[in-house]
């Protein structure tokens, strides 16, 4: 319940640690454009555990993914999604297809994901808000759009960076500023209580 290891002390007066080990984060990345390589290779670096999803086959194909744990050709809107998604899971939708991104958008609105990325300008995230009839309240605090850290970047490589280093401090309750002007400890808290259950879909950030 904590999701933190602690010394347990019994009345009987003997002792256990108990270690929590939690799982490696899962990203999902719905679309397998070019860009989404190396957003791929970077969590996978970190040691995430990478899925591919796209509905044009010509798109996704497992060697144009080499650092992936799973390339799949998945239409929006097929059953089996949800069984996917736990506390650990987080999303990025780059398929440059508005349908696509659309339907997956509908998707993913009532899954509790921590962070759930959209790529492209916030004007585009918000007529697909209008036309799937969600509310940007409710989808609060997990929604991310444009997604990625103000860090100036150009170019694929950038943007992956960007936008992993965004997850990154989502995960661990940080907004993704200068250290030295951090007050307090620059390490990353443990999870409180709750931390991980209830999460919706930080609010979309305006430019």
């Amino acid at each position: 319940a904590q999701r933190s290891s602690d010394l347990i002390r019994f009345s009987d007066g003997r002792e256990a640690f108990l270690e929590t080990l939690t799982p490696a984060v899962r990203l999902l990345i719905f679309g397998a454009g070019d860009d989404a390589v190396p957003v791929a290779g970077l969590a996978k670096y970190l040691g995430w555990q990478v899925s591919v999803f796209d509905g044009r086959a010509h798109y996704a194909r497992p060697e144009k993914f080499p650092d992936a744990d799973e390339v799949v050709v998945r239409p929006a809107g097929q059953p089996g999604l949800a069984a996917q998604i736990d506390p650990w899971t987080v999303a990025v939708l780059m398929s440059h297809s508005y349908s696509q991104d659309l339907a997956t958008l509908r998707e993913l609105a009532a899954q509790p994901l921590r962070y759930l990325g959209v790529l492209g300008p916030r004007k585009r995230t918000l007529q697909l808000l209008s036309d799937t009839g969600l509310d940007t309240a409710r989808l609060s605090p997990a929604l991310h759009s444009p997604m990625g850290l103000d860090i100036g970047a150009d170019g694929p490589q950038q943007v992956a960076l960007a936008v992993i280093a965004e997850i990154q401090a989502t995960l661990n309750g940080r907004e993704g500023g200068l250290l030295r002007e951090r007050a307090g400890s620059i390490h990353a808290r443990e999870l409180e209580v709750g931390d991980a259950e209830g999460f919706r879909i930080q609010s979309i950030a305006c430019a």
